[in-house]
C-alpha cells in the first residue's frame, strides 16, 4: 500500500493451505524492516519486503488435533501459530503456538533460525498462547497465554522472570517504548509499559 495515497500497490499470497474458519492473522516486522512475518493459523510466511515475495513458509510439526478460532477440531493438522516476534538480531522468529490438543506438555514459544529455517527450540511453560511480543531495548519476551497470563522472560536464555495475571481472554500484547527527560541530565530515560489490549 502506497502511505500517501493508502492504493494497494501489489499483493503478496501468505498462506499455501486453505482457509479454515475464521483464521487470526497476525503481523511482525523485524528490526531492519527487511521481512515481515505472517501467521495465518496453520502457517507462517516470511516476505521480503522490498521484493515483495514469500521467502519461506514456517510450517510446524502436525500435531494430533488442534483447535481453530471457530472452536472446531481439526486432526492431523500443522501445529497452529497465533502470533510471531523477531529476535534484537532478526535471526530469530518466535511463534506463539495455540490449540494443539492430545500432545504432550512442552513450551508454547517455538524459536526459528533463519539460517536453516529450522525450529531450534520450544521454550516457556505448556499452554495455549495468544500473543507474542519483544521489549524495545530486546532483553524481555512478553507471550500471553490463553488463561490471561502474561509471561515476561529472557529474550537470550529464555528463562520465565515473571507471570502476570491480566484477566480475560484478549487478543494482541506489546510494549510502549516513552523517552523522558531526566532535568538534571541531558540523557534520556525510557521507561517501557506492557500493553495488552483485546
Amino acid at each position: 500500500m502506497n502511505p500517501n495515497t493508502r492504493e494497494t500497490t501489489g499483493s503478496v499470497r501468505a498462506s499455501v493451505r486453505p482457509t479454515v474458519g475464521s483464521p487470526r492473522e497476525t503481523v511482525s516486522l523485524s528490526p531492519d524492516g527487511r521481512l515481515v512475518a505472517i501467521t495465518t493459523m496453520f502457517s507462517t510466511a516470511v516476505i521480503d519486503v522490498d521484493r515483495r515475495r514469500v521467502i519461506h513458509q514456517i510450517t510446524l510439526p502436525s500435531v494430533p488435533a488442534a483447535v481453530t478460532t471457530d472452536g472446531e477440531t481439526r486432526t492431523n493438522v500443522p501445529e497452529p501459530a497465533a502470533g510471531s516476534a523477531w529476535s534484537s538480531d532478526g535471526r530469530r522468529p518466535f511463534l506463539a503456538t495455540q490449540g494443539a490438543r492430545r500432545i504432550g506438555e512442552r513450551g508454547a514459544l517455538v524459536v526459528v533460525d533463519t539460517t536453516s529455517w529450522e525450529q531450534i527450540d520450544r521454550v516457556l511453560p505448556a499452554g495455549d498462547a495468544e500473543a507474542v511480543a519483544v521489549s524495545p531495548d530486546a532483553h524481555t519476551i512478553a507471550l500471553g497465554m490463553a488463561k490471561g497470563d502474561v509471561l515476561l522472560a529472557d529474550a537470550d536464555t529464555y528463562q520465565l522472570k515473571h507471570r502476570l495475571h491480566v484477566g480475560d481472554r484478549y487478543g494482541r500484547i506489546s510494549f510502549s517504548d516513552d523517552g523522558t527527560s531526566d532535568p538534571k541530565s541531558e540523557d534520556v530515560r525510557r521507561s517501557t509499559k506492557l500493553l495488552v489490549r483485546e
